[in-house]
């Protein structure tokens, strides 16, 4: 799942593909909170975790014209830090009065897929017991083995090899393929891998 995370000051901001947002808490480093994320969506979510960050660069170079089109359909951080550059730039920033009237174009809540209903209890119990009988298959054990070992790997549709070490194993969706999560040594970026496309050196 793709993310992305904006800093200021002491604060940051995690923002998921789904919708979802997370917060740093009181006394929570931005690195404690990356990795709270993290782990909800490799373990609750069962997807990778694709994060990019937002430095003051990436958000300068928004132009105008989108980061008032935006502005109205955000919260948070994200929001602070867009009102920060419309300020610099001597624009005024969007009223709460003219909110609704950006809303009005936006579809509605329920027909947006970020906003469908939470797993129910009984769903995530069912979609547990499922997960728990995939981990305990001879692949998944031998697979969990592998973890800290030094690899050589393919990213899909990249020919060139990357060398990193084997950080976890995750499990697709529906529980019926797992597949490494692997650090590349060199950009410092987690990668899931397919087993075909992962050769150890150690």
């Amino acid at each position: 799942m793709k993310a992305k995370i904006f800093t200021k000051g002491n604060e940051s901001q995690i923002y998921l593909s789904n919708g979802s947002d997370f917060k740093n808490k009181k006394g929570e480093a931005k690195e404690q909170l990356i990795e709270r994320v993290r782990k909800y969506v490799e373990e609750d979510l069962i997807e990778s975790f694709d994060l990019k960050f937002m430095d003051a660069k990436s958000v300068k170079a928004l132009a105008s014209k989108a980061v008032l089109k935006t502005y109205p359909n955000v919260k948070g951080l994200f929001k602070e830090l867009l009102g920060d550059l419309l300020i610099s730039r001597g624009i005024d920033i969007p009223t709460e009065e003219e909110k609704p009237k950006a809303k009005k174009e936006i579809p509605k809540k329920p027909d947006s897929p970020k906003d469908s209903p939470k797993d129910s209890p009984k769903d995530r119990t069912g979609r547990q017991a499922i997960l728990d009988a995939f981990k305990g298959t001879e692949a998944y054990k031998k697979a969990k083995k592998n973890v800290g070992r030094d690899v050589t790997y393919r990213n899909r549709g990249n020919k060139k090899d990357n060398v990193g070490i084997v950080k976890g194993v995750l499990i697709n969706r529906n529980a019926t393929k797992a597949y490494y999560m692997v650090l590349n040594i060199h950009t410092g970026k987690r990668d899931s891998c397919i087993f075909e496309n992962l050769k150890f050196i150690n």
